[in-house]
């Protein structure tokens, strides 16, 4: 089974300098980010989709716009979806494919913007899932396109998936690995957290550079950004991670038997208000209406 890529062009007036370091970024290493998933990125990505799976059945059409190397796209592939992996480094949508063909799965791939994805697909979806480009979008304005775009692809009472990096999550994070647990980020310096705590004073998102040009945001900015847009029912806005973020090596070093255990217990409480703080990631999952 051969699988290709297409490699889509948008304008070039929208290439600012965040999307060509964004794109430099994940076309370094793709290894890198598709091996996240195999650490602490793992249980996002099973509370993640045990969401996404009350919706998504075997035959829905979906796109995976900023879908990375492909995580998603394969895991829906297996299901018996038929996928379309849409993302801005060329090197994640050869990867993704290439997984693909090794696993013997049908996936198509484009690369492009996320402002740009309904010029670079045809025909409408059942589901998209916007997981990772409103965490590279410095500016609201390029937010809004990437939603619109994306429910211009998508067919009424279909649904969007969409991710946000939360700011208590960058201090969760911080945190975690300094305190221990951790094996590679010991060493950060403590003025990263006082800068965390006079942002969380003033109640200031974070636009700029961080592990790349990112935002993060707090989860009422979050939540009020995609109650903007009238055509969207909300269905669920979740903390990926609930409860379980500040303790991902406990529970990463579990026994398979436990590791259920905490991840059920994490989907019970993942849409508790008071607890989405606890959380480095939110996903919002939402129908079109008309």
């Amino acid at each position: 089974m051969e699988n290709q890529t297409y490699y889509g062009k948008f304008n070039a007036e929208l290439a600012k300098q965040d999307v060509d370091i964004v794109r430099a970024h994940y076309n370094e290493d793709a290894n890198k980010e598709w091996s996240r998933f195999d650490g602490g990125a793992r249980v996002e990505f099973e509370l993640n989709k045990r969401f996404l799976a009350r919706y998504i059945k075997p035959g829905d059409r979906v796109l995976d716009c900023g879908g990375g190397p492909g995580r998603y796209s394969l895991w829906l592939a297996e299901m018996g979806c038929d996928v379309t992996l849409f993302d801005l480094a060329e090197e994640n949508v050869k990867f993704g494919l290439a997984k693909a063909d090794e696993l013997g799965l049908k996936l198509s791939g484009i690369a492009g913007d996320a402002r740009k994805v309904r010029e670079l697909v045809d025909g409408e979806f059942d589901h998209v899932l916007l997981m990772g480009p409103l965490y590279h979008l410095t500016d609201e304005a390029d937010r809004r396109m990437a939603v619109n775009s994306c429910m211009d692809c998508l067919k009424v009472g279909g649904t969007l998936s969409t991710a946000f990096i939360s700011f208590y999550g960058g201090m969760v994070f911080l945190l975690r690995e300094l305190i221990g647990g951790g094996d590679k980020y010991d060493a950060a310096p403590l003025e990263l957290i006082d800068t965390d705590l006079g942002q969380i004073e003033r109640r200031e998102a974070f636009h700029g550079d961080g592990f790349t040009r990112a935002y993060m945001c707090f989860q009422d900015e979050a939540e009020q950004f995609m109650g903007s847009f009238d055509d969207l029912e909300k269905l669920h806005f979740i903390g990926s991670e609930s409860v379980l973020a500040p303790f991902i090596h406990n529970v990463m070093s579990a026994d398979d038997a436990t590791y259920r255990r905490l991840l059920d217990f994490g989907e019970r409480l993942a849409e508790r208000d008071e607890l989405l703080s606890f959380a480095e990631h939110f996903l919002h999952i939402g129908r079109k209406l008309r």
